[in-house]
């Protein structure tokens, strides 16, 4: 699956979004959330290729203290799939658009 993430959260940036302990990039922010199919949606967003199996996604604040943690458990078959995700942060949210293979979430914290 392919994976955007991006967040609507000002200040205290920037913000760097970590997948299973390995820094993947700054979270970009968007006042409005981007859509599967937009043009330039990889300058839009953090894009991660999501395979099977449990991950775990972090982000943390320009200090290195963890904003927001997630655990992922992707799993895909034949042509279903399955997406759990449990935020294991105190004020953290996420919101998730899928269409098709493309997942979108909008990190909160």
């Amino acid at each position: 699956m392919r994976g955007y993430f991006w967040t609507s959260h000002q200040g205290g940036g920037p913000y760097h979004l970590y997948f299973n302990d390995t820094l993947r990039g700054v979270l970009p922010y968007h006042p409005q959330a981007p859509q599967c199919g937009d043009t330039g949606l990889e300058n839009k967003s953090l894009y991660l290729l999501l395979s099977s199996g449990t991950h775990t996604i972090t982000v943390k604040d320009s200090q290195g203290k963890i904003v927001l943690q997630e655990k992922y458990i992707f799993e895909k078959n034949s042509n279903r799939f399955s997406l759990s995700v449990s935020i294991n942060t105190p004020g953290g949210r996420n919101q998730h658009v899928i269409s098709g293979d493309c997942s979108i979430e909008e990190l909160s914290f």
